[in-house]
């Protein structure tokens, strides 16, 4: 099964009203696209921009077993909440609706920096590797049509797409030889490991002199990445449960979370690189990023502050401090909700002030009520001043708040109450 888990858990925005507008590009009137060119000259004007790796599928008909155990995987609720997989599940099939006279796909793959392990600092969420830079999508789409344009070919002749358009892609990568797909339902490439981000350029002419793929290998007896999962993602090898997954609880799971979510996403706070850290594939990996090309990522050792993150107010500043990268997928509410679930799950009583702000002060009743079960969670570390000023703070909000709210409250206040007083 060629899909699961995702760099950000299919974040596809079309919904099939948009087909016609947004995927159903046609030729415009102009200059007239090539009937072909070669691969050398592709490959050579790829590896000036420092993108390594390049394959092309050319057989791009037919519908594959891939697509068919997606419709499976839907059927078995895999998905979760992400509904737009099934009102898009067709288009996965429909590549010639994409781009008019579609003929061929190039396939890339840019590594990023992978460091054997991000440490969490004291106070702070862990956060997945490739989140560190700019959003991926806009840096490849515009790196990617650079290289076209510089072979002289006309934009209405080629489109670039990245993991936000229905594509089975590592499908197809694994078809165009770049390499082949884990138990993890991570692509692979020998030498390079996992941590690579994929693109794919829509061509409406052939990829002559194609070289012909002999990347080989498969996971073995190996199944690192399947026990070390820590909440059972994989129901089994190649099959994830996106319910089930950290990434998808942290980035696209919406509203609230249950008291199992809540605990299962540990240490986390935007995605997850457990079962990619295991994986001997990502030990044994060799040197092939380009500095030129990452610099355009802007990779930092970017940190995820608890205290900082749930002061957050607004969601302008939440724009202000996140624009332009991949952090945005999981918007204000989805992001400070799991800082109250990292500051309970580490025992971070430093996050106190800001959790006890955000039950108080936020606007969202979601960020309320996982702030005060947070503070109930964290309730044995406290001092008994801090237990009663919190006991006090959040006594003042019960006749106010929300049914949910109030739930965490009546919760949250006994444990904020020593054995002698009374249980709210």
């Amino acid at each position: 099964m060629i899909f699961g888990k995702t760099r950000n858990a299919f974040p596809l925005k079309c919904t099939p009203l948009h087909l016609s507008e947004r995927m159903r590009s046609t030729i415009q009137p102009g200059i007239m696209p090539p009937e072909s060119i070669s691969f050398r000259e592709l490959q050579k004007a790829t590896h000036s921009r420092g993108i390594e790796v390049l394959s092309v599928l050319r057989d791009i008909s037919g519908r594959s077993k891939d697509q068919n155990a997606l419709q499976r995987w839907i059927s078995h609720g895999f998905h979760g909440e992400m509904s737009y997989l099934e009102r898009l599940s067709d288009a996965f099939s429909e590549k010639e609706t994409i781009l008019a006279g579609l003929r061929s796909i190039a396939v890339f793959a840019v590594p990023y920096p992978a460091e054997r392990k991000c440490e969490r600092g004291h106070g702070e969420a862990r956060i997945s590797r490739y989140a560190l830079g700019r959003d991926y999508h806009r840096v490849l789409k515009r790196t990617l049509a650079k290289v076209l344009i510089d072979l002289g070919l006309p934009k209405n002749s080629f489109r670039i797409v990245t993991d936000s358009f229905p594509l089975l892609e590592r499908s197809i990568a694994q078809q165009a030889g770049v390499g082949f797909v884990g138990k993890n339902t991570m692509l692979i490439r020998p030498r390079l490991g996992s941590y690579f981000f994929l693109a794919e350029a829509l061509l409406t002419f052939t990829v002559e002199d194609l070289p012909i793929p002999v990347l080989k290998g498969d996971c073995g007896s190996c199944s690192r990445c399947l026990e070390a999962c820590p909440t059972k993602a994989f129901v089994s090898p190649y099959v994830l449960n996106a319910t089930r997954c950290i990434s998808y609880l942290t980035i696209e799971k919406r509203g609230r979370f249950s008291a199992w979510e809540r605990r299962a996403i540990g240490e986390w706070g935007f995605g997850c690189d457990i079962c990619q850290e295991v994986c001997p594939f990502n030990h044994r990996r060799g040197t092939q990023e380009t500095e030129d090309f990452l610099a355009e990522f802007q990779f930092q050792s970017r940190k995820l502050p608890l205290s900082e993150i749930l002061s957050i107010r607004t969601k302008e500043q939440f724009v202000e401090r996140f624009s332009g990268t991949p952090l945005m997928r999981a918007k204000r509410e989805g992001l400070l909700r799991n800082m109250c679930c990292v500051a309970a799950n580490t025992l971070d009583i430093s996050a106190l002030p800001a959790l006890l702000e955000a039950a108080l002060c936020d606007s969202s009743d979601n960020i309320r009520g996982h702030a005060v079960w947070a503070i109930g969670k964290l309730s044995d570390l406290l001092v008994s001043e801090e237990r009663a000023n919190a006991r006090e703070a959040l006594r003042s909000r019960l006749k106010y708040e929300t049914p949910f709210v109030r739930g965490e409250l009546f919760w949250c206040l006994p444990r904020l109450a020593s054995a002698s007083e009374e249980n709210y």
